[in-house]
């Protein structure tokens, strides 16, 4: 599985670099078919053992067959790009109407919010508008009465096509990427419906949360609570940003990994440890169907969906969802040790969903810490069997104390907890 992701995400890496390396990325992606293609049919010719035959022809359909995953994600990659047409705002007051795609956030004095199926002046525009609502101008208490995600609204308001924040060092942002085709100010504002649905009453949910959390901590804590529960960053003001970098917290700030591993690791571990304390009477005939395991994870994954749900399904969260969630179908499945096939799964699936995720710095850090410790932590658990159990046995009890044991099993687990600190870095 891992040499297919490979081959898909290759696809998309010469389709984006393509305009920057044309003749380079042409030659190295043909020369590669003809090594595959050839190659794998060559010793299929030369071959006369039938077994050998059939093994080499395998071998050609393979090949065959990664050329193929590597066409299907330049052509996927292609297809998905959806390049946001230069639009003309007029100056001046414009009427703007549309629907608030996301939970309005408030940082500082301002409130900003997104809306999508624009309509500026009557003309439909392209893209999604970011509006920003002064505190002085509409109150304080404004932004509680707020209406959330699926809402309908129209508006007076100043716009302008979005600048490309180019920071020194570091990555430029472009709201175009995201879908932002404009920004601007509200000057006037009213509600037309409040919208429904489902994924409406979930963004609701949050916005309620949001609020609970500004009425009951001071705005330092509000906006830090906010950031790990909800997922609304906005309030995160840039001194704490800059303490939490400086430990080299920041990822907490975003809901990640860190966050659902933690949630998964709590109520797996939880509710495992509860169906055990289970009769033997019950536990034993439960076993003959599913194991505690297996229950635990059953019960583990919808609080996942809720989670992910509640924290805004952003692009870090959707990727930390499938990367927990295929983890624990293996565990499920008893296929634990194919942690290089889980990660290659996952990260096809995020990049099916969003090709350009490829790109971001969190998809590349993610994925290469966790294949940097997984591989670690293969060359650990085979080092450690051997060391606990030389040449495939355990010790007697004679020979080693128990003592002995349990001081060299502490001893490599301290390395272990080093090695996987050092890989992480190293491979990040």
């Amino acid at each position: 599985m891992f040499v297919f992701a490979a081959s898909f995400i290759s696809g998309i890496i010469v389709y984006n670099f393509r305009p920057y390396f044309p003749l380079s990325l042409t030659a190295v992606v043909i020369l590669s078919i003809i090594i595959c293609v050839v190659g794998g049919y060559s010793r299929s010719e030369l071959s006369d053992v039938p077994s050998v035959k059939g093994n080499t022809g395998k071998t050609a359909k393979r090949h065959v067959f990664i050329i193929a995953v590597f066409v299907f994600g330049f052509i996927y990659s292609s297809a998905r790009q959806t390049a946001l047409p230069d639009i003309t705002l007029p100056d001046g007051d414009l009427a703007v109407e549309g629907i608030i795609t996301d939970v309005p956030e408030l940082s500082g004095e301002k409130l900003r919010f997104t809306i999508d199926e624009a309509v500026v002046n009557s003309v439909k525009v392209p893209g999604k508008i970011r509006l920003v609502i002064l505190k002085e101008s509409f109150g304080g208490s404004f932004h509680e009465n707020m209406p959330g995600p699926g809402a309908a609204i129209t508006s007076i308001a100043r716009l302008r096509k979005p600048g490309l924040l180019r920071n020194t060092g570091l990555f430029s942002q472009d709201l175009r990427r995201e879908g932002i085709a404009a920004v601007g100010y509200v000057k006037q504002l009213r509600f037309i419906n409040r919208g429904h649905g489902l994924l409406v009453q979930v963004g609701k949910k949050r916005q309620q949360i949001g609020n609970i959390i500004d009425n009951s901590l001071s705005p330092e804590n509000a906006s830090f609570h906010k950031a790990i529960i909800p997922g609304l960053k906005a309030g995160i003001g840039q001194d704490m940003r800059d303490a939490f970098s400086a430990t080299g917290l920041a990822h907490i700030l975003s809901i990640s990994g860190t966050h659902f591993g933690l949630l998964a690791f709590l109520f797996f571990t939880i509710s495992r440890s509860l169906i055990r304390c289970l009769p033997s009477t019950y536990l034993t005939r439960m076993t003959l169907y599913i194991t505690p395991s297996q229950i635990a994870v059953l019960i583990t994954l919808p609080v996942l969906v809720l989670y992910a749900a509640l924290s805004g399904f952003s692009t870090p969260t959707i990727r930390s969802f499938i990367m927990v969630s295929i983890y624990m179908l293996a565990v499920f499945l008893g296929r634990k040790d194919q942690w290089l096939n889980s990660l290659s799964i996952a990260a096809v699936i995020v990049l099916l969903w969003n090709p350009d995720a490829l790109f971001e710095l969190s998809f590349l850090l993610s994925f290469a810490a966790v294949l940097s410790i997984g591989s670690v932590l293969e060359k650990r658990g085979e080092n450690m069997n051997h060391t606990l159990y030389p040449s495939g046995t355990l010790y007697p009890d004679t020979a080693v104390k128990w003592g002995r044991a349990a001081m060299i099993k502490a001893v490599e687990k301290v390395k272990t907890g080093m090695l996987i600190t050092v890989a992480a870095v190293l491979g990040t």
